[in-house]
């Protein structure tokens, strides 16, 4: 009986070899809808552009984007580069956007500060913000300003590798956020609930146009808890 292959998710880093779980655009697109600190971003480094749909997605913005991998993944007007190994970040560009890879995540975080990157938004799973080691090296630094959960599990996101060699899709098991760090803040994180399938809605207390806002949904959940 011939050993059977594996899902995406939960092979071995042997087995594994270089990432590669490439990014549906719409996951992109809801970060764009709701972030601030990327509203009129002339330059965006990608690090981490796998086969550049996100990529091609921020072009279409007018966004200049230095694309890049460790590898040739197909990408579009990319290079190949090693992130860690980059000595120096593009002189008009100080936003890094992207979906790291799994392996590395808490050192290309360190990485692109020691760059010089302002701000970095980085997609990752929602365990990213705990360990003894993030709470010594990370938390200290006060600088995650936006922290935004996906309501819906991230689908599309296989390694397109060991699919292409005939393995099985994963089962997507795993949830997502996106993670906003600003260099030049210090404090306390907002949490901002975001929607692939819906990327411009909005939590009603983050609009001022709402009648009542906030107080009046307390209000009315207090009204149905007391029927």
């Amino acid at each position: 009986m011939s050993k059977r292959k594996r899902p995406s998710h939960g092979r071995t880093q042997a087995e594994r070899g270089l990432d590669q779980c490439d990014t549906p655009q719409g996951v992109f697109e809801a970060l764009f809808a709701h972030e601030p600190l990327l509203a009129g971003v002339k330059a965006i480094c990608e690090p981490f552009c796998g086969l550049g749909g996100p990529v091609v997605m921020m072009r279409s913005r007018g966004v200049k984007v230095y694309a890049s991998d460790i590898v040739d993944r197909g990408c579009p007007d990319s290079r190949v580069l090693d992130f860690l190994k980059m000595t120096a970040r593009p002189p008009d560009c100080d936003v890094l956007v992207s979906n790291p890879a799994y392996d590395r995540k808490l050192e290309y975080l360190e990485h692109a500060w020691q760059l010089g990157f302002r701000v970095v938004a980085l997609l990752l799973e929602p365990s990213f913000l705990h360990s003894k080691e993030r709470f010594e090296r990370l938390h200290p630094r006060g600088h995650l300003v936006r922290y935004y959960p996906i309501a819906e599990r991230v689908k599309g996101m296989h390694d397109a590798a060991h699919i292409a060699k005939g393995g099985k899709k994963a089962s997507q098991p795993r949830l997502h956020c996106w993670y906003v760090y600003d260099r030049n803040y210090v404090g306390k994180p907002e949490i901002i609930p975001i929607s692939i399938k819906d990327p411009t809605a909005r939590m009603p207390w983050l609009d001022p146009a709402v009648s009542g806002g906030f107080t009046a949904i307390v209000s009315q959940t207090r009204q149905m808890a007391g029927n």
